[in-house]
Formats: C-alpha cells, structure tokens, sequence
C-alpha cells in the first residue's frame, strides 16, 4: 500500500527567493525544479530530493560527484 505524500508548497518562486540569499545556485548550475504536480519525492529516480528548510539551516549540495 503506498502511503499519502502531502503536495510541496514550494514552487519556482521559492526556489529563487533561495537563490537570492545565497542558499542555492541558480538553476543554470545545479539544474533545480520545483516538485509542481509530483505525486510522490521518488517520481524521478535520477534526482536528489532536499528540503527548503534544509538549505535554509545551512545544508548545501555537494561541491563535486566525489562528496
């Protein structure tokens, strides 16, 4: 049985808003998308899933594939 997954709240605006303090790198860097209509965090197997409130404590994605 496969278990709700509330809809994210976060869209490209967010995802800017991050942008601007610094907390992520622009799209054209780190490729990053809004999860939109995405009925479950696991859709895209070739992706990594994090959290707003990640980034905003200070998590970051890894500075190459080695890390």
């Amino acid at each position: 049985m496969k278990s709700e997954w509330s809809k994210s709240k976060c869209d490209d605006s967010t995802l800017l808003r991050l942008v601007e303090e610094g907390l992520l790198q622009p799209k054209e860097i780190v490729q990053w998308r809004a999860p939109e209509s995405d009925i479950s965090p696991y859709d895209n197997v070739d992706e990594l899933v994090l959290f707003q409130h990640f980034f905003e404590r200070g998590l970051a994605l890894p500075g190459s594939d080695f890390f």
